[in-house]
């Protein structure tokens, strides 16, 4: 057996990490995201994968297959890259493994060698290879594969899908439409696997000849593909190119790319890698823990926001208002009503109602578009909406959607918590750095172009400011509002599987009461207060996810009979609400000891708990849970 142990490979991994340091390869594979270990792959996400580090005998094997090379030109060069990628990836979280070649894996690997077998590709599988790795995992063993698995036999042959189904639970399906620039796949965050992942994100996968695909039996899918135009979504909406399953006493995962198939920009990069090294501890059966991603151990959020229709007659415009409204207050629903306040100020008592049932923002003084104005225009404009109404408006949806760099900018500048847009890459906040892509046109004011004068020139008497180091601007938060043609009751059951935020786009002026929308719209409410959905308004979202997001953890102690974490909270105040994931494998806990209290529930999964905390303060506070 080829024993490669990452110390033999000290200059590989010296390459690696520096690459880590922000050295760009143009070439090579994307270096370990500098954010990323095994042990914590995101903040709010610890692993206790000690069992894993051992150098002298590597629990962890590496298929390098010779079988899938042969194929084919075009397979040998995938093959390489697969296998390289994977080992980039295995030496910069600097874990010992060793490669095994085809004939060790048709001879039979053993599950008290390796804890987890990596299969970078594994096309082409004897059938004497076949029942070797499903006696590996029956026995304990686990497995993570990619690509289209074990669809050919050792000289290249298709053979039948029976290999596929048994590990993954799973029908292969091979008459899926080719999607020769690409695609996307959807990460489901309410799973082991997405943990640390933002809920919903969209990995950008390039085209992959031969696209395979999988429908779920008894597997579980992590995910859902999307065609770039749509055209294929309906088709595609009932498979996953990600599976996960339980076979005899060990796992399985497999997903149709690689991380040679994942885009290179930094955010689908580390999304994928911090699902592999979920999928590691969680496939090695190392105990975790994680911040959930909303309060009270909701699964998912529901933020109704009421949008404006263009083109609207006021008379419509009063009437839709004053029904959604009775449906909100008939419902115990806050949401967030985006104004456009040169028609809204004609019903003074209308826009108070909204302030008592939720929050009032803004879309634009009119219904034209931000899209194309320079700067100084739609800052003028958001300045005068808000200024109309009074008060604080603390989000901005521009009308219709429509925006630019500088409808960012603007909103930035004008100190808006986040703008409402439809946003394909996530079902949670986003930030964005606008000023890569804003419009900086000198000011040309038409007499069309409706703006604050005054507004505008008191900026242009402002003195100009003393030169000044450059700092990095503040990013923009963008809200996900959903831009999808699907019916509110499907679309929310989706989001709830993603462990997402549903930010459902409601339109009272073209709405009746008995319209099809508005008897949509009463079923997911029915639906949220039935199934514990956490539903607020938007900026209570956003504020929940700043908050979570402020709190890290870290398992300190695990062994034995003890599981000891330490939470650290780095906002500026206490957070009440919160709930830890805690997965222990195959043991219990009877007693919490320590700096917080809480309640324990079962969850979802064999093996998991929630553990929802009464309180946490600021800094860091440790607990212990007591095994059995």
């Amino acid at each position: 057996m080829t024993e490669i142990k990452h110390i033999v490979r000290l200059l590989a991994l010296a390459v690696i990490m520096v690459a880590g340091l922000g050295i760009t390869q143009s070439t090579n594979a994307q270096a370990v995201d500098a954010t990323l270990t095994l042990a914590k792959p995101a903040p709010g996400v610890s692993h206790a994968v000690g069992n894993l580090w051992d150098n002298e005998e590597p629990r962890v094997a590496l298929l390098v297959s010779e079988q899938a090379k042969g194929i084919s030109t075009l397979e040998s060069s995938r093959v390489r890259d697969a296998v390289y990628y994977w080992e980039v990836f295995l030496l910069g979280l600097q874990l010992p493994y060793v490669t095994v070649n085809d004939s060790e894996v048709g001879k039979g690997i053993s599950h008290k060698d390796y804890d987890l077998l990596i299969m970078p590709a594994g096309d082409a599988l004897s059938s004497r290879q076949r029942k070797s790795i499903l006696k590996f995992v029956d026995r304990g063993g686990s497995v993570i594969a990619s690509g289209s698995l074990g669809r050919l036999d050792e000289r290249g042959r298709t053979v039948d899908d029976s290999f596929f189904s048994e590990l993954l639970g799973a029908e292969l399906v091979t008459r899926v439409p080719d999607q020769p620039f690409g695609l996307l796949h959807s990460v489901d965050g309410a799973t082991a696997v997405g943990l640390g992942v933002p809920p919903g994100f969209r990995l950008n996968l390039a085209a992959m000849p031969g696209l395979t695909a999988a429908r779920p039996v008894t597997g579980t899918p992590l995910g859902t593909p999307y065609s770039y135009s749509g055209r294929d979504d309906a088709f595609l909406s009932e498979l996953s190119m990600m599976m996960l399953n339980k076979k005899g006493d060990g796992m399985a995962l497999w997903t149709r790319f690689g991380p040679q198939d994942v885009s290179r920009e930094r955010a689908h990069q580390a999304a994928y890698q911090r699902m592999m090294a979920n999928a590691m501890a969680l496939l090695t059966g190392a105990r975790s823990v994680s911040v959930r991603p909303w309060p009270e151990l909701a699964q998912s959020a529901l933020a109704v926001a009421a949008l404006p229709t263009v083109g609207m007659a006021p008379l419509q415009y009063m009437s839709g208002w004053e029904e959604f409204l009775g449906l909100l207050q008939a419902e115990r629903v806050p949401a967030t009503f985006f104004l456009t306040t040169d028609e809204a100020l004609g019903f003074p008592d209308i826009v108070a109602a909204m302030g008592q049932l939720g929050e009032v923002a803004i879309a634009a003084e009119s219904d034209n578009v931000f899209l194309g104005q320079p700067l100084e225009v739609q800052a003028g404009r958001m300045a005068r909406a808000s200024g109309s109404l009074g008060g604080t408006q603390v989000g901005i949806y521009p009308p219709g959607g429509y925006h630019d760099g500088s409808t960012l900018r603007a909103a930035v500048e004008g100190g808006y918590n986040y703008l409402l847009l439809p946003n394909g890459q996530s079902l949670a906040p986003t930030a964005v750095r606008w000023w890569e892509d804003v419009d900086y046109r000198a000011l040309q004011a038409s007499a069309t172009e409706q703006v604050d004068l005054a507004f505008l020139r008191s900026r242009r008497r402002q003195t100009r400011e003393p030169r000044r180091v450059a700092v990095e601007p503040t990013p923009a938060v963008l809200m996900p509002l959903d831009a999808s043609n699907k019916n509110y009751v499907t679309r929310f059951h989706e989001v709830e599987r993603a462990g997402g935020v549903y930010i459902l786009p409601f339109h009272p002026e073209s709405e009746r009461a008995g319209s099809v929308k508005t008897g949509e719209l009463r079923e997911v409410i029915a639906l949220a207060s039935e199934r514990g959905t956490w539903m607020a308004t938007v900026n209570e979202v956003l504020r929940w996810w700043t908050l979570r997001n402020s709190v890290s953890v870290d398992v300190v102690d695990s062994n034995g009979d003890i599981f000891m974490i330490d939470l650290t909270n780095q906002s500026s105040e206490a957070i009440s609400g919160l709930t830890l994931e805690l997965n222990l494998g195959d043991v219990g806990f009877n007693s919490l000891e320590g700096d917080l209290t809480g309640d324990l529930v079962a969850g979802d999964l064999d093996g998991t708990f929630l553990l929802l905390l009464d309180r946490v303060p600021t800094g860091t506070s440790r607990v212990t849970l007591n095994l059995f």
